[in-house]
C-alpha cells in the first residue's frame, strides 16, 4: 500500500499572516490536523499542525517552566517557546522545518520517516 491510497488530498492551505484563530477554524472545518503554510507566490514556507497549537496562553495550556529549566534553557529557546505560546499570526507558531514524502512511497517508508523524525 502507498501513501496516496490513504492520504488526505484536500487539506487547504493558509498564509503566514492570517491569525492563529482563523487557521484553527480552517483546520476544524476541514477536519484535518495540519495545513501547509504558503507564501503569496505559492511557495511552501511551513506547516501548522495541531501540536503547534497545543500550549497556548489563551487556553490556559501554556507550558510552565520549573525554576531549574530556566537555568538550562538558553535565551533563544525561551524566546521561541514564548512566541509560539503567545503568537497571534500563523508565521509565529508554525513549524518551518517541513518533512514530506512522495505519494508513491510505501506505508512502511512513511512510518519510518515518522519514527525517525519523532512525529
Amino acid at each position: 500500500m502507498e501513501a496516496k491510497e490513504i492520504m488526505t488530498r484536500d487539506v487547504g492551505t493558509v498564509t503566514p499572516e492570517i491569525s492563529v484563530r482563523e487557521a484553527a477554524g480552517i483546520m476544524t472545518d476541514r477536519r484535518v490536523s495540519g495545513v501547509p503554510v504558503v507564501a503569496a507566490d505559492g511557495r511552501l514556507v511551513g506547516m501548522l499542525t495541531a501540536s503547534d497549537l497545543l500550549h497556548r496562553v489563551e487556553t490556559g495550556t501554556e507550558k510552565r517552566r520549573s525554576w531549574f529549566a530556566k537555568f538550562i534553557l538558553n535565551p533563544d529557546q525561551m524566546a521561541r517557546q514564548y512566541t509560539k505560546s503567545h503568537g497571534l499570526k500563523v508565521h509565529e507558531v508554525m513549524s518551518r522545518h517541513v518533512i514530506s514524502v512522495r505519494e508513491d512511497v510505501s506505508l512502511s517508508e512513511v512510518a519510518e520517516v515518522l519514527d525517525t523524525n519523532k512525529l
